[in-house]
């Protein structure tokens, strides 16, 4: 799922180390790659937290929003390769548009806060990240 978690593992230390060093995933015994459900394929990956800057620096990348399904707010986040003009629009699940961020965001890591309280009602709804020619869309979902 391109810029989203299928899944995540949490690793307890039980020794001092480096998960980094320890840890990494390959294609030896079966391919190291995730499919969507239109069957494309995409790379797979570990990224380790406090590192996502550096490793997905060069592109421009779209997470899914935590957490999801959300009842009274989510978080949103992308990144930027360089500081950049660009719009993060909520669309309803018709494609009309509820809110709009625009501003010029950071190199690297940036987030959006979205308050449940903006949203006409729950549903399915859409966000979608502009940022020179690359457009994004992801799906989340609005419950109470």
């Amino acid at each position: 799922i391109p810029g989203g978690k299928f899944f995540e593992i949490i690793f307890k230390a039980k020794k001092t180390g480096s998960l980094k060093d320890d840890i990494n995933v390959c294609s030896i015994l079966t391919p190291a790659q995730a499919y969507n459900h239109e069957d494309e394929i995409f790379d797979v990956e570990l990224v380790f937290e406090g590192e996502r800057n550096e490793k997905l620096s060069n592109d421009i990348l779209l997470f899914q929003n935590e957490p999801n399904p959300f009842e009274n707010s989510s978080v949103i986040r992308f990144v930027l390769p360089e500081k950049s003009f660009a719009t993060l629009t909520i669309l309803n699940n018709q494609g009309v548009e509820i809110k709009k961020f625009e501003k010029v965001f950071e190199k690297g890591m940036n987030k959006v806060s979205l308050d449940a309280a903006s949203l006409p009602a729950p549903g399915m709804y859409h966000f979608r990240l502009k940022c020179q020619e690359t457009v994004i869309t992801k799906k989340m979902i609005f419950v109470r």
